[in-house]
């Protein structure tokens, strides 16, 4: 504040060096939001492209079978804008969310049992199937009636699926022009080219601005970090959620997007997970910087 002529400062030195760099990563997370927005309207695109060549909607309102089998894996700066998204729809709508997500994590339902704490990057073999599973799940987003929740937010997983990777062979939707039941059409080509680039060029902002914000994990444990972190500690701290629901994966793992993972993932190929191996660690090209910086940030959220 000013006082006739004179400015009087209220920042000591050692703020006020913090002040370039608290702006510079508060744009870049700024950047990831409008980049993620960038990637959502894309594959927009894509699935009005692939509707308008088949002749038919590539997912049908009342079917949720894709739904039924996938706990989706989602980025941190995607768990903040559906958090973001849910608040626009009021504060009792984004608390009734953060419940399901606090539900899912604590249920004693499904194969997890080993109750490690959380885990970031590496996955333990023990810890690898009951993962695989949990990840093959239902979706507690998933309504009675079969709408989704977070339908307007949901995770760019959710929208690959039937755009940028094969739906087949649990897709029951009509069949377009020129296909089977065991081959249905997707995009390709330099369309997919270049959205892999706005995805990751999404992920680096996110990650550069907050390494927890481009790494994954599951849905659920991804939003209650977001929305509620001090209850995420306290459920950790107090070994009630099993280790598989509370890993982390930095690097450029984000679930199933492209027909080439599923096609390695139906192969048995892990993908970009790194996980425990007699001999060592199978990196599979994860940036390891990325990795402890991503290791640092979960370990003061959680």
């Amino acid at each position: 504040m000013s006082k006739g002529n004179r400015m009087i400062d209220y920042t000591d030195k050692s703020t006020a060096a913090k002040i370039p760099a608290t702006f510079d990563r508060h744009n870049r997370l700024l950047e990831s939001f409008t980049k993620l927005q960038e990637v959502q309207e894309y594959y927009k695109l894509g699935q009005q492209a692939l509707e308008q060549g088949l002749g038919v909607s590539i997912c049908h309102l009342g079917c949720g079978i894709c739904c039924r089998v996938n706990v989706p894996i989602a980025m941190g700066v995607e768990a903040r804008n559906i958090i973001s998204w849910a608040l626009g729809r009021g504060p009792l709508f984004l608390e009734g969310l953060l419940d399901r997500c606090e539900n899912w994590l604590i249920s004693a339902d499904g194969p997890t049992h080993a109750r490690e704490g959380i885990i970031v990057g590496i996955i333990p073999r023990k810890i690898l199937g009951e993962f695989q599973t949990l990840q093959g799940s239902q979706c507690p987003f998933l309504n009675p009636d079969t709408t989704c929740v977070i339908h307007g937010a949901r995770p760019i997983v959710c929208q690959a699926f039937g755009v940028t990777r094969d739906p087949a062979p649990i897709c029951p939707r009509p069949l377009g022009s020129g296909e089977r039941r065991d081959l249905m059409a997707i995009i390709s080509g330099p369309s997919v080219d270049a959205l892999r680039r706005k995805v990751q060029l999404m992920r680096q902002a996110a990650s550069e601005g907050n390494p927890a914000w481009g790494a994954s994990g599951l849905l659920p444990t991804m939003l209650l970090a977001a929305g509620r972190p001090e209850r995420l500690k306290a459920l950790i701290a107090e070994n009630r959620i099993p280790s598989a629901k509370l890993l982390m994966v930095a690097g450029e793992y984000h679930g199933l997007l492209w027909q080439d993972q599923l096609d390695g993932a139906r192969q048995g190929v892990p993908g970009e997970l790194l996980i425990e191996h007699d001999k060592g660690l199978e990196t599979d090209g994860i940036d390891r910087r990325d990795l402890e910086r991503a290791k640092q940030e979960f370990r003061q959220l959680v």
